[in-house]
């Protein structure tokens, strides 16, 4: 009897204990809401930022939807905060992924897990479509180069390539800087490649990427020891690159970029 007993507790202990863990599993907790909360900052274009109409839209938000609905979540809640208090934020349980632009670092990797890598991006020439004179950073000798005023890259010519015979030319922002590009007033605009590419097209430019100067891999970021949902994500993630929605998303916000054909040449690399 007693043996009986004891055994009928373990049971109900194991039970409890499984009922315990379910509960604190964030895959679990997400299915059972049925809504996953998405931090991101609101204000970086092309993946997230508020239109004319103030409704937040980007190519991030389509993907967050997009990877949802692959997980069987009916509903995304879109939570609004700065880029320094999303890892906090992670770790506080105040929301259950952040989309928005995290390179993976060991120190980071320490505190927080992450998703396979959604974004390679960085730093790229821009020249005027059809244009065949720019094919490598050697090709800008002698011709004019646009840059922001203040930015990084006017160091970076100065400091990688004063040797070469270059006009740069500082603007006040990227949007004149590649207007100008267009119409003839440089030969080439070094500039951000995903920002670049939706500027173009948000102002139908013909200017494509002639070579990338520099690229950093980001990755979505989730809870430490989160397995379940890493693995539910980046199984949705997988599926939505290898069915052509990624390209079909990145067309739609990067024009001339192709997301998934870079992820896939940083892969290579």
């Amino acid at each position: 009897m007693r043996r009986a007993i004891l055994l009928a507790l373990s049971i109900v202990l194991s039970a409890v204990a499984s009922v315990a863990a379910a509960q604190d599993d964030l895959l679990a907790r997400v299915e059972a809401a049925g809504t996953l909360r998405v931090a991101n900052t609101q204000g970086h274009a092309p993946w997230d930022f508020l239109d004319d109409d103030n409704r937040l839209t980007g190519l991030g938000i389509d993907l967050a939807n997009e990877l949802a609905a692959r997980m069987g979540i009916g509903k995304v809640e879109f939570v609004p905060a700065r880029f320094p208090d999303l890892i906090p934020g992670i770790q506080a349980n105040r929301f259950d992924l952040v989309i928005a632009g995290h390179t993976i670092t060991e120190e980071r990797s320490k505190i927080v897990d992450f998703s396979l890598p959604y974004m390679a991006i960085g730093t790229s020439v821009f020249v005027r479509t059809g244009d065949e004179r720019i094919r490598t950073l050697d090709d800008l000798d002698g011709k004019s180069v646009g840059t922001l005023a203040g930015s990084i890259t006017e160091g970076y010519l100065a400091a990688e390539h004063g040797d070469k015979k270059l006009d740069v030319r500082a603007y006040e922002n990227a949007t004149l800087a590649l207007s100008d590009l267009a119409v003839g007033r440089v030969d080439a605009v070094i500039y951000s490649d995903d920002a670049g590419a939706y500027i173009a097209r948000i102002n139908a430019l013909p200017v494509v990427r002639a070579v990338q100067v520099n690229r950093e891999i980001n990755a979505m970021v989730f809870r430490k020891g989160e397995d379940r949902f890493g693995q539910a994500l980046n199984a949705a993630f997988r599926s939505i690159i290898d069915d052509g929605t990624y390209s079909s998303l990145s067309a739609k916000w990067l024009g001339s970029v192709d997301m998934a054909a870079e992820l896939k040449k940083a892969a290579a690399d």
